[in-house]
């Protein structure tokens, strides 16, 4: 059973697929994302499909008075899962390639869900959030497919339900139901808990699949309308409210202001996709424009334009393209567009025609498919991604420390690369102590780069053997209290409460190691006042010097990372070079910290103070040669994230600083 071919609507899928492509590519001009409301396409994709969907059925079962389940699921099978097998298989070959063992496991995963038809639901389990668009995650577009299918799979047995009982309340039940799916996702999008359930789960898009499906009810029951002035504009005014929530939805994701959807807010290009599918005609100029040749053509491949274009952004991003080149940019939807061309006309074209692929070779091709991909991913599952394959590249840039870290904290090889190194004598401090007499008693006060100079101190011998460091962060464990309050913490408890008084009699100095806030710095000529008074010896060390990072699938990038990403090797002498001069540029760039203006403060205070100072800056950058570095004399990497020390560089980081520091704290 087919329904009657409307071209308008093909050009329809042609702009919300292109409205999602530019929503992914993510153009930029100062810094706002112009196509930031492109998502809406995904919406605009689900309205189509229960309308369509409903047509069809109701079609048949007006007509014949039944409904064959087995011609409707084959229907869907031809059209949706020969491309996507095509997609998930090329995409595998690729992450196996070029991704590294972390991110290739996690695509293993929704590649089964993908074939599964659970994306949706995996990618919310695994808490990947649609809107971080740093994700390395080539199939997370598969979560709509995922509610499309589910649609698919359940909304036949309910309409035929109610077409045989309750035939004369069709749009009444629907209605409810989408009103009670629409307050569940209004309700659901604006819980911060819910949030993400509400964006991928079917019973919080289902009011979206719903609106179509009345609307097929109504072309059904409404037939002939009239053309006249009112009617004709209707349309136009579906294209002006999609319109409008387009440019709201820029608005509101190109400021802090947090976006729910779906919700009631959705409404605008939910209901002006209605008007445009319900009253378009031969005279309007809506559905002249969505008829014209270039849209139907884009229309006809949008589905496999659709499964194509988000891997090859994110592969296109792992190869270096960069999302705010507007010509590189392009170039990816160019490919993306030939692709699926290719894709269509050979692969999707073909397996929907029942004399070219009969439904015995689609059964046997489909199941093959299935059987080696799922075979491929489970394996990968079962290897963890094959971690072993890049061993090499982690032991070049963590060297010694993975041995060290699998025998004493259980540590992952597979995640190492962005894992807090630093936390392996984290785990034992709990209450400060010293248990050596014959060494000199550090105390360390900060936050978490007090941890980096005590690693400084244990994994250098010549450190170790004269001093014994132990820490005390002011609040270590409270979230809530973002700062160190120095001040406080010293005047109101270490010196005055008994548990704290032992620890700090028992001091012979003092060190300073943290990130500091405008608070510490602004009560510092207090706090070494009080320490003066109680004769101890002070060292205050800098802001380490910070680089920015990116977030990427959970995972902080540096720029070192990112080239061993890319490339799957540390770099040569001249790549190392200019990546030094990369860091040296990029230093300090991160926003609201004032870096080098705090620094120039604690110099001066310690200045006036005689206090005993250091430059972490001065052992990682050159000045005069306008670098920074971040490898250590044995390619090991110093800094893990924007500024804290891998163990490797704590071993560096000590060795260059053990003379000053023996000079300075005696």
């Amino acid at each position: 059973m087919k329904l009657t071919y409307r071209p308008e609507i093909d050009g329809l899928r042609a702009i919300a697929v292109f409205s999602v492509i530019l929503f992914h590519s993510s153009f930029t001009i100062n810094g706002v994302n112009i196509f930031a409301g492109g998502y809406i396409g995904v919406d605009i994709f689900f309205v189509i499909s229960g309308y369509l969907i409903t047509s069809l059925i109701l079609k048949e079962l007006n007509l014949t008075g039944k409904f064959s389940f087995t011609y409707f699921y084959e229907r869907r099978v031809r059209r949706i899962l020969p491309s996507l097998i095509i997609v998930l298989f090329f995409s595998y070959i690729f992450t196996f390639n070029f991704f590294f063992p972390q991110h290739f496991l996690e695509f293993s995963k929704s590649l089964i869900s993908a074939l599964s038809f659970i994306s949706n639901i995996y990618f919310y389990i695994s808490n990947f959030n649609y809107w971080d668009d740093q994700l390395l995650q080539p199939m997370l577009h598969t979560w709509s497919l995922a509610v499309e299918e589910q649609f698919y799979i359940i909304f036949p047995f309910i309409l035929i339900l109610i077409y045989k009982y309750f035939r004369n309340y069709f749009l009444l039940i629907f209605a409810l139901s989408l009103f009670v799916s629409l307050i569940v996702a209004d309700f659901a999008s604006g819980n911060n808990k819910l949030s993400n359930l509400s964006f991928y789960s079917l019973p919080t898009r289902g009011w979206e699949l719903l609106a179509g499906s009345i609307l097929a009810q109504l072309e059904i029951k409404f037939k002939n309308n009239k053309e006249n002035r009112f009617i004709n504009m209707l349309a136009p005014l579906g294209v002006i409210l999609i319109l409008f929530y387009f440019l709201y939805s820029i608005k509101i994701l190109n400021s802090d202001i947090n976006l729910i959807h779906p919700s009631f807010i959705t409404l605008p290009p939910i209901v002006g996709t209605m008007l445009i599918i319900r009253y378009s005609n031969k005279n309007n100029i809506i559905t002249k424009i969505l008829s014209t040749k270039l849209f139907v053509n884009l229309g006809l491949i949008s589905y496999s334009l659709y499964l194509w274009h988000y891997p090859v952004f994110i592969f296109g991003e792992n190869l270096g393209f960069m999302k705010n080149n507007i010509l590189e940019n392009v170039s990816l939807i160019a490919f993306s567009l030939i692709l699926s061309s290719i894709t269509y006309k050979y692969i999707e074209k073909p397996f929907r025609n029942k004399n070219k692929v009969s439904i015995s070779k689609l059964i046997v091709s489909l199941f093959l498919s299935f059987l080696l991909l799922l075979s491929l991913a489970f394996h990968a599952v079962y290897k963890d991604g094959y971690k072993n394959r890049y061993e090499k590249i982690y032991n070049n840039i963590y060297g010694s420390e993975l041995t060290v870290l699998k025998k004493t904290s259980g540590f992952d090889l597979n995640k190492s690369y962005y894992s807090d190194e630093w936390n392996l004598y984290n785990k034992k401090l709990g209450t400060p102590s010293y248990s050596d007499n014959t060494k000199q008693n550090i105390l360390i006060v900060g936050n978490s780069h007090a941890y980096d100079f005590f690693h400084i101190i244990k994994m250098n011998k010549s450190l170790q053997n004269v001093y014994e460091p132990t820490i005390w962060r002011p609040f270590p464990n409270d979230k809530k209290k973002d700062i160190t309050d120095f001040y406080n913490f010293l005047n109101n408890k270490l010196i005055v409460e008994e548990k704290f008084e032992k620890i700090f009699k028992e001091s012979q100095a003092i060190v300073f190691s943290s990130r500091y806030t405008d608070q510490d710095i602004d009560k510092l000529d207090q706090i070494l006042k009080i320490l003066k008074e109680k004769n101890k010896n002070i060292l205050i060390l800098t802001n380490t010097p910070e680089f920015p990072t990116e977030l990427k699938n959970k995972k902080l990038f540096t720029i070192i990372d990112n080239f061993v990403f890319k490339n799957k090797r540390i770099p040569n002498k001249i790549e190392n070079l200019n990546l030094q001069k990369e860091y040296y540029n990029e230093r300090n760039k991160i926003k609201d910290r004032n870096v080098d203006k705090k620094n120039k403060i604690l110099k001066r205070i310690t200045k006036e103070n005689n206090i005993s100072l250091i430059d972490l800056n001065n052992y990682l950058c050159n000045e005069e040669e306008k670098k920074c570095n971040f490898f250590t004399d044995k390619k090991k990497k110093i800094i893990f994230d924007y500024g804290h020390y891998s163990l490797e560089g704590a071993v560096y980081m000590g060795n260059k600083m053990s003379n000053e520091i023996l000079r300075k704290i005696r």
